[in-house]
This record gives structure tokens, sequence and C-alpha cells, in this order.
């Protein structure tokens, strides 16, 4: 009886370890919820082509995309993960917090309605909300689709020495609520390797504005960017 309950005790740990995510380069990893399965690298580097051609001067990219689609595909609800390049080693989260605070939403509407187009200003979002302890910020935004339908997506960014880790969870207005204990289990599972994630410093007098800069062109604009482009474009088929 030892060695069944050992074996099926192995057998549990290693499809807990097949099922997870793993970034070497980036030094993170993460577990999809079960029945989630990865989005084709093609597929997200497709999505990530289509953004970095209206966004040229970015600070961030796609890396990895999970859908509960059998196939994989890119269709709600699914969780695109981004990485934004911004260096946070030697910051205060009193220097995150004036970046953010710095955001200003109705000039980031005017620049992604020049960038794609006019007919996607109509989306809501409240501003970035610090949660301390566990070393992340969250967001949440509302955008209607090319058929007047709401998606919803619940965008949690992680405090990296070197980068910001941002998983981006979307799911149809009406499905949010049946999706959201799946995304809380996907952000949950998230972990920095032990040296990677962020340690705040103490706050300093002098603000450089350096950090704000890479905080909005990443972690903000992007959120409302990525919506509005994955919502217009892949329901097309494009």
């Amino acid at each position: 009886m030892r060695f069944i309950a050992a074996c099926i005790a192995l057998f549990i740990a290693t499809t807990a370890i097949a099922d997870e995510y793993r970034d070497m380069a980036r030094r993170f990893r993460v577990t999809p919820p079960p029945g989630w399965v990865r989005i084709a690298d093609a597929d997200v580097k497709k999505f990530d082509d289509m953004v970095a051609d209206r966004f040229k001067d970015r600070n961030f990219q796609f890396i990895a995309g999970f859908s509960r689609h059998p196939k994989g595909a890119v269709e709600v609800p699914y969780i695109l993960v981004q990485e934004t390049n911004v260096r946070l080693k030697g910051s205060s989260y009193e220097e995150i917090e004036k970046s953010l605070n710095a955001v200003d939403l109705s000039e980031a509407k005017k620049e992604i309605a020049a960038r794609i187009s006019e007919d996607l200003t109509e989306f809501t979002s409240d501003q970035w909300v610090i949660d301390k302890p566990r070393k992340r910020m969250v967001m949440n935004v509302t955008v209607p689709d090319s058929r007047g339908q709401s998606i919803r997506g619940i965008c949690t960014a992680y405090f990296g020495e070197e980068s910001l880790i941002q998983l981006n969870c979307y799911a149809g207005e009406k499905d949010l609520e049946a999706n959201r204990k799946e995304f809380d289990a996907f952000n949950e599972s998230f972990r920095f390797d032990p040296g990677a994630e962020f340690q705040p410093v103490q706050p300093r007098s002098i603000w450089s504005g350096v950090l704000r800069n890479g905080l909005i062109g990443g972690a903000c604009g992007l959120v409302i960017a990525l919506i509005s482009i994955v919502i217009q474009k892949f329901k097309r088929g494009a």
C-alpha cells in the first residue's frame, strides 16, 4: 500500500510540474488552472507583431498565452502574459505610486484612437491599485467588442527587479464571475524565482520621473491598447 501511495503521489507531483509554465530567462513560473492549454507561440507572436506595428516605441512584449479552448484558440476566456521592460531595482513604493498617479487615462484614450481606431475610445478603466504584501498591482478594464458586447479584463502586474510581468485575464462581462476563481488561482500560482522579485528601498527625496515613463508606457497605456486590439482583430480573424 505504501508503494502504491508513493506512486500516486509521484504521479500527481509530476503532473503538476508538467502543467507549470516556466520562463527561465525572465525567472518566473505560473500554473494554469485545470483544463486550460497553452496558446500556440505562433499565435502569441502574431498578436505581438500586430501590436509592435502600431506601437513602434513600445517597451513591452507578449510572451505567452493560455486558453480554455481545447485547441488553444484566442477566444474568451483567455489569458495573455506580458513583459514590460522597466527596471524597478533600487526604486521605492513611493516612486511607483507617484508614477501611477501621474497617468492621465484621457490622454491614453486619445493616443490609442490615433494609433488604432477612433472607435476604440469607449472603454472604461479604473486606476492601478497597488498590493504591497503581494508585490503587485491590479487594474480592471471594460471594452465593447465588435458585436457591441462587453469584454472584461483583470490585469495583474507583478513587480520584478528587472521588469514587470503582467497577467491579463479576459472574459465576457456576463461570464466574468464564473471565471474569477480560475483567474484568481492562476494569479495565486505566480512566483518569481528567488532573487528576481522586487525589493523596495526606502523613499528618496528626489524623484527623476524615469520610472514614471516606463510604467505609464508599458503598464497602463498598453493594458487599454491590448484589449482593444485583441477584440477588434482576433474576432475578425485577422
